[in-house]
C-alpha cells in the first residue's frame, strides 16, 4: 500500500482526536485521584501503575481504531495523531496548569514519565497489531 492510504481522513482525524482528549481527559483525573493515594511515590504502586499503563493499550488500540472507523493499515497513523493530542495536552498542562493533574507535587514528574511510558507502549503496541493484522 503507498503511504496515502495510510493517512486518516478529516473525519477519521477528527473522531481519533476527539477520543483521544477524551482518554488525556481520564488520565488527568486518574493522576488527580493517584498522587495523593501514593500511587506515583516510587514504591510497589508506582511499578503496578506502569504495569497497568502496558495493559490497558490493546484495548485502547482497538477503540481508537474502532471509534475512528480505522482500518487495520490505519492504526500507526490514527495512534500517532492520538499519542501526538495527549502529549501536547499534557505538556502544556504540566507546564502552566498544573492544578489537572492535582497541583505541583513531588510525584508529579513520575506521574508524567508514567504518561510518556504508556503512550510510548501504546504506539509501541500499533506498530505490532498493524503487522499482525
Amino acid at each position: 500500500m503507498s503511504p496515502s492510504s495510510h493517512a486518516l481522513s478529516p473525519a477519521q482525524a477528527l473522531r481519533v482526536t476527539a477520543f483521544a482528549l477524551l482518554l488525556w481527559a481520564s488520565g488527568a483525573v486518574l493522576i488527580q485521584l493517584a498522587i495523593p493515594l501514593g500511587v506515583f511515590s516510587g514504591g510497589g504502586l508506582t511499578v503496578l501503575a506502569f504495569v497497568i499503563g502496558v495493559a490497558i493499550n490493546p484495548p485502547t488500540i482497538w477503540l481508537v481504531c474502532r471509534l475512528g472507523g480505522l482500518r487495520r493499515e490505519q492504526t500507526v497513523f490514527g495512534m500517532a495523531l492520538g499519542s501526538a493530542v495527549a502529549i501536547i495536552c499534557d505538556g502544556t498542562a504540566i507546564t502552566w496548569a498544573p492544578w489537572v493533574y492535582g497541583g505541583v507535587s513531588p510525584d508529579l514528574h513520575q506521574a508524567a514519565a508514567w504518561l510518556l511510558w504508556t503512550v510510548g507502549f501504546g504506539l509501541l503496541g500499533a506498530f505490532i497489531a498493524e503487522r499482525r493484522g
